[in-house]
């Protein structure tokens, strides 16, 4: 057995003790997935990987209704432009009434708050002639902390019902960002974690995500394991935001600009 000095002290994080050989210990990680989740994400591993010594995992769930709820007998069937050209038929949610918004020469962005203001998402459409992927490589860091201004505007909003769920292994994301050593046994240096010889075998993240007329629920898993040894385009007019074809969004808290969740839509 492979013993861990892990002193959790912060983010209400709990230890627990494991024998990962045991498939009933599956039952275990997942059902911790599905609480912290409120049952959105109910299982992380489908079984549990071979060589198997040790599971680090976070969640992350938010809730949130809009502050401005969306009538839904407002909501008509609608057609969206996926980002391979194929029409869809969704359930849009209309609206009329000011939001924060502002727009440049690639996109245009609108904030559609929650509750108390707290909490807000963010959503990035388009301009004309730009898909979404060229519209996102302008949508930078410096931009989103620097250049957004937003102002009040009185919008006309197709926004579409939708729910999303995703699933990723972020090996390969970890590795473009430079962070490459930890997943090879010949390089990956754990010894102040423990005396065995450790690497990170398997790094994977599962994601869910529901808009609808109320508000929006999300949720997140990430487990690290440890192992031994382009579509048509229509113009974004200034009282009009038609959320009819790919998009970005983003969930932020407002007093830190801290991003908790982020993502696009290309099919529906």
């Amino acid at each position: 057995m492979i013993r861990l000095s892990i002193q959790p002290k912060m983010y209400d994080a709990e230890v627990r003790t494991l024998d990962l050989t045991d498939q009933s210990s599956l039952k275990v990680i997942n059902n911790w997935c599905a609480k912290h989740t409120n049952g959105l994400i109910p299982t992380i591993f489908d079984e549990l990987p071979n060589n198997l010594v040790f599971c680090l995992m976070n969640a992350l769930y938010f809730k949130g209704v809009w502050k401005n709820e969306f009538d839904e007998s407002d909501t008509t069937d609608e057609t969206f432009t996926c980002a391979n050209g194929r029409e869809s038929k969704v359930k849009m949610m209309k609206q009329k009434r000011k939001h924060w918004y502002c727009n440049n020469e690639s996109f245009a962005l609108a904030k559609f708050p929650y509750g108390n203001g707290a909490f807000s998402m963010v959503v990035l459409l388009p301009n004309e002639e730009i898909t979404l992927e060229e519209s996102l490589q302008k949508f930078t860091a410096d931009y989103w902390t620097e250049s957004v201004s937003l102002k009040e505007k009185l919008l006309k909003v197709s926004f579409p019902r939708f729910e999303l769920e995703y699933e990723t292994s972020l090996i390969e994301v970890m590795e473009t960002l430079g962070i490459i050593d930890i997943f090879y046994s010949n390089k990956a240096d754990f010894s102040q974690l423990s005396s065995s010889p450790l690497f990170v075998g398997l790094l994977k993240q599962k994601a869910y995500f529901k808009v609808d007329e109320k508000g929006a629920e999300a949720a997140a898993i990430t487990a690290v394991g440890g192992e031994t040894s382009l579509p048509p385009v229509v113009t974004v007019k200034d009282d009009e935001f038609n959320m009819n074809r790919p998009f970005a969004f983003l969930i932020m808290e407002e007093s830190t600009g801290t991003i908790l969740f982020m993502g696009k839509v290309t099919d529906l």
